[in-house]
């Protein structure tokens, strides 16, 4: 979920204010504040998103969404490798990541009525050169990545390809061979809670996806996410949802249920 490798060309979707732990993929993913207010990060910045306002993660850069009392927007996901044009202004430079432009909110209106119109490839691909044409002119080149940023990319790799293995802190250590002491600082500065709120994050996702969408037991789904007790898991997820796990089988089903009767 959190490193994605297929994703369409072009995506765009209106979204209301959700949250997403630190992630990232080979994907640029730009998000435009249409309402109310959105809480971002990207490399390093937390930034509150007003109408107008734009994050822009390009490929690999870090980035996650805070849920905010009211805010709505429109992301645009796409594969730099698209189009010639922009794949070559991306090659080798680091940009900035926040711009802001009103006047583009009608234009990715527009672009999502092309794609849920499934409109040909030609008019959205127009649409998308427009649009990042004008974000970029406001984004100054920096620096090339710091040493890092890259060692943190890295750490998350790991982590996201091995969270439901026993997974500490250390054996990403030993595995990137950096120090104990380093990479737990780089998580304290990047990810809110550290290592182990993110490695909690990512299991109890994955066990509100297997809890709404299989039969399997309570039990097995702890272990098949990565841990180890019932106790820790029913804290941990209960902290993270303000449920415990059968609350939130029983809530996942009875909302399929009142779907169902709605149809």
């Amino acid at each position: 979920m959190y490193f994605e490798n297929n994703v369409e060309n072009i995506f765009i979707e209106e979204f209301d204010s959700f949250a997403v732990p630190v992630h990232l993929h080979r994907n640029a993913e730009l998000i435009i504040c249409t309402a109310g207010t959105l809480e971002v990060y990207c490399r390093n910045e937390t930034k509150i998103l007003n109408r107008g306002d734009i994050m822009i993660a390009f490929p690999y850069d870090i980035h996650s969404y805070t849920k905010t009392a009211y805010g709505k927007g429109i992301m645009l996901v796409f594969n730099p490798e698209v189009s010639r044009v922009l794949a070559g202004k991306l090659d080798n430079r680091d940009y900035s990541n926040f711009a802001s432009d009103e006047e583009l909110i009608d234009i990715l209106h527009n672009l999502c009525t092309e794609f849920e119109a499934d409109s040909s490839f030609l008019t959205m691909y127009g649409y998308l050169h427009i649009v990042i044409g004008s974000v970029m002119r406001q984004l100054t080149v920096t620096e090339e990545t710091e040493q890092e940023t890259d060692l943190f990319s890295e750490a998350l790799k790991y982590i996201l390809c091995n969270y439901t293995k026993s997974l500490t802190l250390k054996i990403v250590c030993t595995h990137l061979g950096v120090s104990h002491q380093h990479l737990s600082r780089l998580f304290s500065e990047k990810v809110p809670g550290g290592f182990c709120r993110y490695l909690h994050i990512l299991r109890v996702d994955k066990a509100k996806e297997l809890l709404e969408k299989t039969d399997a037991g309570i039990y097995e789904i702890l272990l098949e996410c990565g841990f180890t007790g019932q106790r820790t898991f029913d804290r941990v997820f209960k902290e993270l949802t303000g449920m415990t796990p059968r609350g939130y089988r029983l809530s996942c089903h009875k909302k399929s249920l009142e779907n169902e009767d709605e149809v």
